[in-house]
């Protein structure tokens, strides 16, 4: 980390970190058949957590804000604060992906456009993405408040999870940090671009290994 790294890309990396140490517990690995305690007990708390309230249960602070930089960390009397927000519905978000998944729903790479249309493509086999799924996505893009859109948004990751479409949750929490902060113009774009662009473009959409530290692209805030 460096001292001018902006909040969005620290967002991503913390992330990235407790995903990095999580996921490998949790699924099976040299010989072990089962998640490893721990794995299991956090990504329980966290499926069992409000995808939007950072503050309402105290089993998750242990995922989200164990080692978290103290940057992020809101001062506000008032509540959470919005890199709090993105990290909290992130992970909450992954673990309800990785619920019983023995390949890893975290995978460096795709956003949440590119990973709807490979989920599109699946379901339908070919490149027009599906009504019921573009309903859905336009659901997530035109909610008007963070509450509507992290609801929205889980119901869309339900559906990639009971097909096995892995997402970027590093790139995601970034997206829902600047979603919040003065971006959205720009994440809600990217997403479009994603959703529309050639599969050939989209090289590794079936890639599967999960580096510890993905690389985070760049953010303005």
């Amino acid at each position: 980390m460096t001292m001018n790294e902006r909040p969005g890309d620290q967002v991503g990396r913390h992330v990235a970190r407790v995903i990095g140490r999580l996921q490998p517990q949790y699924l099976p690995a040299d010989g072990r058949a089962q998640s490893t305690p721990h794995a299991a007990a956090s990504l329980a708390a966290l499926r069992q957590a409000k995808v939007g309230d950072p503050a309402g249960d105290v089993r998750t602070w242990q995922v989200t804000l164990a080692g978290i930089p103290d940057r992020l960390l809101s001062d506000s009397p008032d509540g959470p604060g919005s890199a709090e927000y993105a990290v909290h519905a992130a992970l909450v978000l992954w673990a309800t992906h990785q619920q019983s998944r023995r390949a890893p729903m975290h995978t460096p790479g795709p956003s949440l456009g590119r990973a709807v249309a490979q989920l599109s493509r699946r379901l339908g086999g070919s490149d027009q993405i599906q009504p019921s799924l573009l309903r859905r996505f336009h659901s997530v893009a035109t909610a008007t408040n963070q509450e509507q859109r992290l609801h929205h948004l889980r119901s869309l990751i339900t559906l990639l999870r009971a097909n096995e479409v892995p997402l970027d949750y590093a790139r995601l929490s970034i997206d829902l940090y600047r979603l919040s902060t003065g971006g959205a113009d720009r994440v809600l774009l990217s997403w479009g671009r994603d959703l529309y662009r050639r599969p050939t473009e989209q090289a590794g959409d079936d890639e599967d290994t999960v580096p510890s530290e993905p690389a985070i692209p760049p953010t303005d805030n």
